[in-house]
C-alpha cells in the first residue's frame, strides 16, 4: 500500500505498540528518544521476530516498527500502511555471528554474503 501521512509525536506515542524481541524487552531507543519529549508509547505485545509481529499487525490497529532494509515487500504483501517514524532515531546495528567452523562453509559464506547484500553499511 502508499505509504501514509507522516504522524505526528505524539500522535505516534498515543498508538499502541508491538515491541520486537527475541528476549521480550520493552523498551529501547524509541522510547529515549519519546521519553526527551516527555511522551511515552504502550507496548500491548511483545513478538519474538519480526515476521510474527507483521503478523500480528496485519490483523490488528497495532504500530509495529520494522527497519525498511529489512522489511522488503512484507507491509505490502500484507496490506499494511508504512509512514516514517517522526522521531530521529540511531543507526540500527546488525552484526552476524557463528561458530568458526563455519567459516570457509560455502553454503554459510553464501549466507552471509546475502545478509551483507540486504544490510549495506
Amino acid at each position: 500500500m502508499a505509504d501514509a501521512a507522516r504522524p505526528t509525536v505524539r500522535a505516534f506515542a498515543a498508538a499502541a505498540h508491538i515491541g520486537v524481541s527475541r528476549r521480550g524487552r520493552v523498551r529501547g531507543p524509541v522510547d529515549e528518544a519519546l521519553a526527551e519529549r516527555g511522551l511515552h508509547r504502550r507496548i500491548a505485545a511483545v513478538a519474538p521476530n519480526l515476521a510474527v509481529a507483521l503478523l500480528l499487525c496485519r490483523d490488528t490497529d497495532l504500530v509495529c516498527l520494522t527497519p525498511q532494509g529489512i522489511a522488503g515487500h512484507w507491509p505490502d504483501a500484507l496490506g499494511l500502511r508504512t509512514f516514517e517514524v517522526p522521531l530521529p532515531l540511531p543507526a540500527l546495528e546488525v552484526a552476524m555471528a557463528w561458530h568458526p567452523r563455519n567459516d570457509a562453509d560455502p553454503a554459510h559464506l553464501w549466507l552471509r554474503d546475502r545478509v551483507r547484500e540486504a544490510w549495506p553499511e
